[in-house]
């Protein structure tokens, strides 16, 4: 080890609890708090040479686990999780079966389509094939086949809806 990485070593080893207690603060969990101290730490690092002093260090530390705390609860903010309740699709479940709403969306496929969408909508889900092999095996453009199959899906659902 090297002159200049062992004051900073030893500065990681007596700073490591006090800045995991301040990443704590922004932080749900443990385990968060810890890849934020980690990563503080490898931009430290990066920035060894600039560090004059121990203080430099744990004040370039704090603010780094800080901007990512922050980084992170507006990350949650944009997206939002709820956790499902778990009756959510408890109606859907006692009203219908999978295999009946399948049998149900194969009649509407059969009777709302048409037969190029049909054909469409059973190689692409069914048999998972690629708009390009579907395209070529209709003689037909691949934004054709997803145009296609875009309006075939609509109509599924709308035909669904009001039955």
């Amino acid at each position: 080890m090297d002159t200049e990485q062992k004051p900073l070593t030893s500065a990681f080893s007596e700073m490591r609890a006090k800045i995991l207690r301040f990443a704590a603060r922004f932080f749900p969990s443990e385990e968060d708090a810890e890849d934020a101290l980690q990563e503080a730490f490898c931009r430290l690092w990066c920035r060894h040479p600039d560090i004059c002093s121990e203080a430099e260090a744990e004040a370039f530390a704090k603010t780094t686990v800080r901007s990512i705390g922050i980084d992170e609860w507006r990350r949650k903010q944009a997206h939002p999780t709820e956790p499902l309740a778990a009756d959510a699709y408890a109606d859907c479940a006692d009203s219908e079966s999978a295999d009946e709403i399948f049998e149900r969306v194969q009649r509407l496929i059969d009777s709302c389509l048409s037969p190029a969408q049909q054909s469409i909508i059973r190689l692409h889900d069914y048999e998972q094939r690629g708009y390009d092999e579907i395209a070529n095996r209709l003689n037909m453009e691949p934004a054709a086949v997803r145009m296609q199959l875009s309006r075939a899906r609509k109509k599924i659902r709308e035909c669904y809806n009001k039955r």
